[in-house]
C-alpha cells in the first residue's frame, strides 16, 4: 500500500491530518513530504466515490456493533459452557442456529481413540507413512497465510521423532491444510472414533474430517474458517482464544480469512480498534471437543503434545459464501 493510499484510507476513518503527518515522520518521511501527500485528498480521482462506499461500510460496521453491544448484556457472555452432549433438538436450537460456541465435555468418552492414541501408537503402526507436515514455520511471520510454501512431506515416524526432540516448537506442525487422512494409510484411524451425536454423519477419509499432530507450543494464528466444524480433542490440551463474527469491522481483515494482528500478542498501536474487541478464552482438553460456528475468529495456542480432529460433516447445510479481501492493496 502506498502512502497515499494509506493516508486516504485513514482519513475516511476520520484520523486527523495532524496525527497522519506525524505518523508518517516517524516512519522516516520527510515533513515536506508528508504534507503534500496529506494535502487536498479529497480531490483526487475516486475519492468520492471511496467516501460514498466508506459511508455504507461505517454504516453495516454499527448495525453489527450494536448487535454485539446486545450479546454482551449476558453476563456470561464471556463464558463458552463446558456441557454434557446435548439432544439434537437443544443443540440445533441454542447452538447450531444461533452461532454459539459450545465445548461438549465428553465428546470422545468410550472412543478408541482415548486409550490407544499417542505419539509411540501412531509411530508403531503408522511409522512409515509419508505424510506432509508444515515445516520452518519460525522463520515465517505469515507461515499460516503462507502455508503451501511450508509444506514438507517426510516419514510420520520422522515428524514425530522431531517432537520428541523438542520440548516446545511451533516451528513445525500438521495440520487440516496437510489433508493426512485423505491422502495417507493413516485414514485408518478413523476406525478409533467412537459414538457421534445424531447431527453429525461418520466421518470418511474424504477431505471433511482432519488429522492435527504437533508438539507443545504449536500457534495457530487467528483468523476463521469457512465452515462450522468441531475440534475434538484427544491428547493434550488447547488453548483457544475466540472473537464474534460481528467484531469483523476491528480485525483488520487484510486478505482471504486471515488478520493482520497478533492475537497472541495484540499491538494495540498499530491494531487500535482492537482495544473494543472482547476475546474469549476457552480450555479444551482430552475428550472434549468444541463446536465452532460459522465465522468465528480464533487463534490457538496447545499447551501440551496435542493429536486432535476436526470434523465438518453435519447434517445441516454447511456451506456459506464469503466475500473475502484479495489484499491487493496491501
Amino acid at each position: 500500500m502506498s502512502w497515499i493510499d494509506w493516508a486516504i484510507e485513514n482519513t475516511l476513518n476520520g484520523v486527523p491530518r495532524v496525527e497522519l503527518i506525524d505518523r508518517m515522520k516517524q516512519e522516516g518521511i520527510a515533513e515536506a513530504d508528508a504534507l503534500a501527500m496529506t494535502a487536498d485528498l479529497n480531490r483526487l480521482s475516486g475519492y468520492k466515490v471511496a467516501d460514498k462506499i466508506n459511508e455504507q461500510y461505517k454504516k453495516l460496521s454499527s448495525v453489527v456493533g450494536n448487535l454485539q453491544a446486545l450479546q454482551e448484556q449476558d453476563p456470561q457472555y464471556e463464558t463458552i459452557e463446558k456441557i454434557d452432549f446435548p439432544s439434537e433438538e437443544v443443540f440445533f436450537k441454542e447452538y447450531w442456529t444461533r452461532n454459539k460456541p459450545v465445548i461438549i465435555k465428553n465428546f470422545a468418552k468410550g472412543w478408541p481413540a482415548i486409550s490407544k492414541w499417542s505419539l509411540e501408537y501412531f509411530e508403531d503402526n503408522f511409522g512409515d507413512e509419508l505424510v506432509e507436515v508444515q515445516t520452518k514455520r519460525d522463520a515465517d511471520k505469515k507461515y499460516e497465510l503462507n502455508s503451501v510454501a511450508h509444506k514438507t512431506k517426510m516419514p510420520l515416524h520422522e515428524f514425530i521423532a522431531k517432537i520428541k526432540a523438542s520440548e516446545t516448537s511451533n516451528d513445525f506442525y500438521m495440520t487440516a491444510n496437510n489433508n493426512t487422512l485423505k491422502e495417507t494409510g493413516l485414514k485408518k484411524v478413523l476406525e478409533d472414533m467412537g459414538k457421534l451425536p445424531k447431527y453429525l454423519s461418520k466421518p470418511e477419509a474424504d477431505g471433511n474430517t482432519h488429522l492435527w499432530i504437533g508438539p507443545k507450543g504449536t500457534v495457530t494464528p487467528i483468523h476463521h474458517d469457512e465452515v462450522a466444524l468441531f475440534h475434538v480433542q484427544i491428547v493434550g490440551r488447547k488453548v483457544w482464544k475466540l472473537v464474534s463474527p460481528l467484531y469483523a469491522p476491528n480485525l483488520y481483515n487484510h486478505i482471504g480469512v486471515f488478520s493482520m494482528v497478533d492475537v497472541h500478542n495484540i499491538d494495540y498501536n498499530r491494531f487500535p480498534k482492537m482495544k473494543d474487541v472482547k476475546i474469549i478464552e476457552a480450555l479444551v482438553e482430552p475428550e472434549e471437543a468444541l463446536f465452532l460456528p460459522i465465522a468465528w475468529w480464533h487463534g490457538v495456542v496447545s499447551l501440551d503434545r496435542s493429536i486432535s480432529m476436526s470434523i465438518i460433516n453435519f447434517k445441516y447445510p454447511n456451506a456459506w459464501t464469503y466475500n473475502n479481501p484479495t489484499g491487493v492493496y496491501q
